[in-house]
């Protein structure tokens, strides 16, 4: 009965949204129902029309345009108040191009992938100001390592990171429920950071995030 009564939900779903692909949509709504709802190949003549509309979406055109030449938004994490752009930071661009429809394979995250994988390796030092704590370089790591899988989880750029947090959590979890001394201890040797009440716990949304992609 369930089985049927979810059927029966999924099929007017499915047939609201094509019969929401006849009106007048913004490219971004298209795009999303023919891909994310509708499940349509990537070769479908629909989908490929309305990725070719969405490149002169006002949004999209903004983020390609206050991108850096190295592929951020300027800093990582916290947005700095004095600079003259909309996209507040290299989080919130990549939040941003994959809402309105963007994927992996845009330039646009593509770029801003190759940036974040820098960071990971700390090739380079993001633009953030440096916090005077014993948690700021691991806080680093975990807001790119989140924002890059949601790009693409598979890149091996976050094998690393993903084992990290995998660790942790399995020693904060080892007596089958949360122990909150035993997360604090997992950090103590594994990252060195001093993690209660921080945004390093494994219920924030970076962790959860990082986690969940794989």
């Amino acid at each position: 009965t369930v089985g049927v009564a979810y059927m029966g939900e999924l099929a007017l779903v499915l047939d609201i949204a094509d019969r929401l692909l006849h009106g007048m949509l913004d490219p971004v709504v298209r795009l999303r129902l023919l891909r994310d709802v509708l499940d349509r190949p990537e070769s479908d003549q629909a989908l490929t029309q309305a990725g070719v509309e969405l490149e002169k979406n006002t949004w999209v055109q903004q983020l390609v345009r206050e991108q850096w030449d190295d592929g951020s938004w300027g800093r990582l994490h916290s947005q700095d108040a004095s600079a003259a752009q909309k996209v507040p930071t290299t989080e919130a661009g990549v939040q941003r191009a994959l809402a309105l429809g963007l994927d992996r394979h845009h330039p646009v995250l593509r770029h801003a992938a190759s940036y974040l994988a820098v960071v990971l390796r700390e090739r380079v030092q993001c633009r953030d100001p440096v916090e005077n704590n014993d948690r700021w370089r691991t806080g680093v790591m975990l807001f790119a390592a989140a924002t890059l899988s949601d790009i693409d989880p598979q890149l091996s750029a976050l094998d690393g990171p993903f084992d990290l947090w995998r660790e942790i959590a399995l020693r904060t979890f080892r007596t089958g429920s949360y122990s909150e001394t035993a997360e604090a201890l997992a950090h103590r040797e594994l990252t060195g950071a001093t993690v209660e009440g921080s945004y390093l716990v494994l219920d924030s949304r970076y962790a959860l995030s990082l986690l969940g992609s794989r």
